[in-house]
């Protein structure tokens, strides 16, 4: 508690079994929670001043991080993750539901690669450099198939 007997910080756990420290500003709102979520998922949630989470840090059940920064609604906007094939993918969504969205990634296999998502989340257009530095740019269908690539597929 602070001098005015306000609770700045707490640790308990929530309905939804989320246990955590959280702090709370001067106002009595949620700023900051370091948590153990539902499901065993470690993270640190950062609020803004009407306490919608605005940037997040967790790690996935297999132990991959993920850092997440949302819109004012909550909507996640940009966002850098690993997976546990060893890729690192860093992406931007529209704000409205999440699609189209650009992702740039390292893949295991060495290969970097931009892909650019149409409004259904699936990639249209894809750009890299394989592992041995050769570049590629595919045009893609709505249903996947290759429209047109450099070097021609």
């Amino acid at each position: 508690m602070d001098k005015d007997g306000n609770t700045r910080a707490k640790l308990g756990q929530t309905a939804d079994e989320t246990t955590g420290f959280f702090i709370y500003d001067k106002n009595g709102k949620s700023r900051v929670e370091l948590s153990l979520f539902a499901g065993g998922i470690p993270g640190v949630v950062l609020y803004d001043k009407d306490e919608k989470p605005r940037a997040q840090m967790t790690l996935s059940r297999e132990g991959e991080p993920d850092l997440v920064f949302n819109a004012k609604d909550g909507d996640p906007l940009a966002g850098l993750r690993l997976t546990p094939d060893a890729e690192a993918h860093f992406y931007l969504r529209h704000h409205k539901g999440g699609n189209p969205h650009l992702d740039l990634l390292v893949a295991e296999d060495g290969m970097t690669r931009l892909d650019f998502t149409d409004q259904e989340g699936k990639p249209r257009v894809r750009f890299g450099l394989k592992a041995d530095g050769s570049p590629g740019l595919v045009l893609q269908t709505k249903d996947g198939k290759i429209g047109w690539s450099i070097p021609e597929k």
